[in-house]
């Protein structure tokens, strides 16, 4: 219940990529990589996480642990 809490609060949009022309701060979050896979609202999702910088912890941080169940250091 958790989860779909967080994806519903999230949205459709966190399952797109950080873009290229994105200014991301050099925060290293940690080596935690995730990899979802299936549908959501109707859509294909094929999506890679990460929390190798700024805009990438943001996107991970927006889904929370209780969506990937990763532990974090």
């Amino acid at each position: 219940a958790e989860a779909c809490a967080a994806l519903k609060k999230a949205g459709a949009a966190v399952f797109e990529p950080v873009p290229k022309s994105q200014i991301c701060s050099q925060l290293y979050g940690g080596p935690q990589t995730a990899n979802v896979r299936g549908s959501y609202e109707g859509k294909h999702v094929n999506a890679s996480f990460k929390r190798t910088n700024g805009c990438e912890v943001d996107r991970w941080e927006k889904l929370g642990t209780t969506f990937f169940d990763v532990p974090l250091q």
